[in-house]
């Protein structure tokens, strides 16, 4: 029992992590899309 929550607790971790990179890089993205707005 205590391994299956230890395996859904990393679980969860890693979907966090992998939701915030995607976030980071949406952000990323979002700032250069500006930047070759304000460049016109």
């Amino acid at each position: 029992m205590e391994d299956e929550r230890r395996i859904q607790y990393n679980f969860d971790e890693e979907v966090a992590r992998q939701e915030a990179e995607m976030n980071l890089l949406r952000m990323k993205s979002r700032t250069r899309v500006y930047r070759d707005i304000g460049k016109n």
